[in-house]
């Protein structure tokens, strides 16, 4: 591909339906470099399952809901990111400046976050009450209805850095669980196309002058 200009952003989506949704959304601007997270494998989903972090009921409602989603046509991505390693050499292959992930599975090791870009996560449910993963089925079932997808930090701890916008949505226990999800990556789309939508965005952010709540 052809060299993205210095400055670049760089947005690291998953491989599903979800993401390919906000790629045909996205206006693919010559600074914006976009990757496929290809790094989960089986032995990392069996590794989550001993842990307790993910349980097969979680697997078997986020595989069903994702098949009944409809297949959207979107743009290819620019490169996919298998390691931290494939994460580096493109961050300084592009020149980028800043990354924005979404929906991706990769854990940002120490090498990556030593680099000199700023690291972001969209996360679809408040990271001060349920960051990590089985985010939504764990707040359906606290009663915590009132959620945001909020853009933050990346830092060695998943989900607890500086948050920096939101997107505010709410759950409905009277409702499916796939109707909730979708709830919840409808509000993280919402928030990742106002945080790319334009080159400045970003950069408003950081310097605390951009209003993003609606």
């Amino acid at each position: 591909m052809q060299a993205a200009p210095h400055g670049a952003t760089l947005l690291v989506v998953g491989a599903d339906k979800i993401s390919s949704a906000l790629l045909g959304k996205l206006d693919r601007r010559p600074d914006l470099v976009v990757a496929t997270d290809e790094s989960m494998s089986l032995r990392r989903v069996a590794r989550l399952m001993r842990s307790g972090a993910l349980r097969w009921s979680d697997l078997a409602r986020m595989f069903w809901c994702e098949l009944r989603r409809p297949a959207v046509q979107a743009s290819k991505a620019d490169a996919a990111v298998r390691s931290n390693d494939d994460l580096s050499d493109l961050i300084r292959r592009e020149g980028v400046e800043n990354v924005v992930l979404f929906r991706a599975g990769l854990i940002v090791n120490r090498k990556v976050l030593a680099l000199p870009v700023s690291i972001f996560n969209i996360h679809c449910a408040s990271i001060a009450t349920h960051g990590g993963l089985a985010s939504i089925r764990r707040a359906l079932e606290d009663g915590t209805l009132a959620q945001a997808a909020t853009l933050h930090r990346v830092t060695e701890r998943i989900d607890e850095g500086e948050m920096l916008a939101e997107e505010p949505f709410r759950l409905d226990n009277a409702r499916s669980y796939c109707w909730n999800e979708n709830t919840a990556y409808e509000a993280g789309t919402r928030l990742a196309l106002r945080v790319l939508g334009s080159p400045n965005a970003l950069r408003q952010i950081l310097d605390g002058n951009a209003t993003l709540k609606s």
